[in-house]
């Protein structure tokens, strides 16, 4: 075989291995800074949405610098309108993935986990109250006290049954107008800051002045403990 046909066959054959590993290659990516302190992973294909809640995002997403107190994702209760609302959600979670009526949104998250699901309800064309559930595990006590500080009270509710008197514990953060339920430890009926957070409920001045909690106690804050000793036994 002569020279110059060896010259080609090696030209064609390192062309051909060249295209092959080009083929193989990911489609080109960039990095977006999320509003929560995630990362959104935006390639020529699909945008991947960032995965749980965590320690280190929790703060943005409760305490963002556009809202004067507590709120969720710059949605504020007696203040964010319906129409901002929305376009707040339909942002962070995606239009599929949230659900509106003339009454009510709701919204998940989208995630591998389904970390935190929730619903907004409206009064006038205001938000009433943000609803925030969260998956076990995916938000602990500690890490909520962390960004809010430790609450004023301690509601326990109370249990119809002849096995126990309390039925689960929900701190309680009547300035800051939050309610924030706990999923319940099998071993106390209190808060442990291993505990992880069920339900985070942000209520509207106008709710706040308005409602009334039947069937459970409220106890002062005395630190992580079991709050069920003795909380009904004036009853």
């Amino acid at each position: 075989m002569s020279r110059k046909l060896l010259s080609l066959c090696s030209i064609i054959f390192f062309a051909a291995l060249t295209l092959g590993c080009e083929a193989e290659l990911p489609a080109p990516t960039s990095e977006i800074p999320d509003e929560v302190g995630a990362t959104i992973i935006v390639s020529s294909s699909q945008t991947e949405i960032p995965d749980a809640l965590s320690s280190t995002n929790i703060r943005q997403a409760i305490l963002p610098p556009e809202c004067t107190s507590p709120c969720w994702r710059g949605i504020e209760p007696g203040t964010t309108s319906y129409d901002d609302a929305l376009t707040i959600l339909e942002n962070h979670y995606h239009p599929d993935n949230v659900e509106i009526d003339e009454s009510f949104i709701n919204w998940v998250s989208g995630t591998s986990d389904q970390s935190d699901n929730g619903s907004l309800k409206f009064y006038e064309g205001i938000v009433d109250d943000i609803s925030v559930r969260f998956a076990l595990e995916s938000l602990t006590v500690e890490d909520f006290t962390k960004v809010i500080g430790e609450p004023e009270f301690v509601r326990i509710a109370k249990a119809f049954s002849s096995e126990s008197d309390c039925a689960g514990a929900s701190l309680v953060y009547s300035d800051l107008g939050l309610d924030v339920f706990l999923y319940p430890d099998k071993e106390l009926t209190g808060v442990e800051k291993s505990q992880s957070v069920n339900l985070v409920i942000f209520l509207s001045p106008r709710l706040l002045e308005n409602r009334n909690v039947t069937d459970s106690v409220m106890l002062e804050w005395d630190g992580y403990r079991d709050y069920c000793r003795n909380a009904f036994a004036k009853e």
